[in-house]
């Protein structure tokens, strides 16, 4: 898993997207840490609050599409030594966690995605003013304009 998300440049991988049938994601949530390694990880909600980012996924190539996620959480499971923890996420981390373990249930971004905001790579990067129009003024305030275009893959 580790050689096939790094050389994918991405910031995730779950055991089912390389045909293990495990509870098992690897994530780089801060790049002073390195990946940290989950097993059988369960998310709670800590805010009614979500964040919408467009997110991209190494399984759907080349692909965008904005996703609303809740911007705090609480992550519960288990270590690569089989220890417990306990780990509070907010913003990008947050959703690169949902984001992970969502593939743990058999879920990809696509099926979370605003209507009318999935687009190819290509045209993103050249209409992304247009999909951000397209969530509305109304969520102005949950759209968190920081976030990197290539969402789930580092620079």
């Amino acid at each position: 898993m580790r050689d096939t998300v790094i050389d994918a440049d991405g910031a995730g991988l779950a055991a089912p997207q390389v045909h293990e049938s495990k509870r098992i994601v690897l994530l780089d949530l801060e790049d002073q840490q390195g990946f940290q390694i989950w097993i059988n990880p369960s998310i709670t909600p800590l805010s009614d609050e979500f964040r919408v980012g467009f997110e991209g996924c190494l399984s759907v190539p080349n692909m965008r599409g904005a996703v609303a996620r809740y911007s705090k959480i609480k992550v519960e499971g288990w270590n690569e030594k089989a220890e417990p923890f306990s780990i509070v996420l907010e913003d990008f981390p947050a959703t690169v966690a949902q984001h992970e373990c969502d593939h743990l249930d058999g879920i990809v971004y696509i099926d979370r995605i605003e209507a009318g905001t999935l687009a190819f790579l290509e045209e993103y990067n050249r209409y992304q003013d247009h999909l951000w129009d397209m969530l509305g003024e109304e969520e102005d305030d949950l759209i968190d304009d920081d976030i990197d275009t290539q969402l789930f893959h580092r620079e």
